[in-house]
């Protein structure tokens, strides 16, 4: 009789402690609570930014961080449009410009802030080879940014355009 209980309780430990396990990836992932800082966990994850067909709305650093890391890393997405809804401010974080884009970005008035690259490399600017169509517009690059570099190719706003290129700029 106690050897049916004993293995009776096991088994209701088992049963219990599958139930509680995550399902899948999604599930675990959902117990984790991230606490973001300017969009960036202490885990190092980005804060992923809203989005609707194709047009994402960045809030913070982290937001933008994530999305130049999905525009950088998959050609589909090189093509986009960007709204910027708050100062983005970079102090102690390492900034990461978009290396191909052909988009929209509209800074709704708001500024880039605390950015200093020296880069030896060639075509570097927030936007290192801008291609096709290219808008940006109600953006400012604060005071406190300084892009540079010993080779040539170097912008603020884009390093470099490829032929064919259509830019824009509205009250930047």
């Amino acid at each position: 009789m106690k050897g049916k209980i004993r293995g009776l309780i096991l088994l209701m430990i088992l049963v219990l402690v599958l139930c509680l396990m995550p399902k899948n990836k999604i599930d675990a992932e959902v117990h984790y609570k991230h606490h973001y800082d300017n969009g960036i966990c202490a885990c190092g994850e980005y804060e992923i930014p809203e989005s609707n067909d194709l047009v994402y709305e960045i809030n913070n650093a982290g937001n933008y961080l994530w999305l130049i890391n999905l525009i950088n890393n998959d050609q589909n997405y090189r093509s986009v449009g960007i709204n910027i809804n708050a100062d983005l401010d970079f102090a102690g974080i390492n900034f990461v410009p978009i290396n191909n884009f052909s988009g929209t970005i509209d800074g709704r008035g708001h500024r880039i802030l605390n950015v200093s690259i020296h880069n030896t490399s060639t075509n570097f600017g927030f936007i290192k080879l801008a291609s096709g169509d290219v808008v940006i517009k109600n953006l400012v690059i604060g005071s406190s940014v300084t892009i540079s570099s010993t080779n040539q190719c170097v912008g603020g706003f884009i390093g470099r355009t490829s032929e064919k290129t259509n830019i824009t700029f509205i009250n930047c």
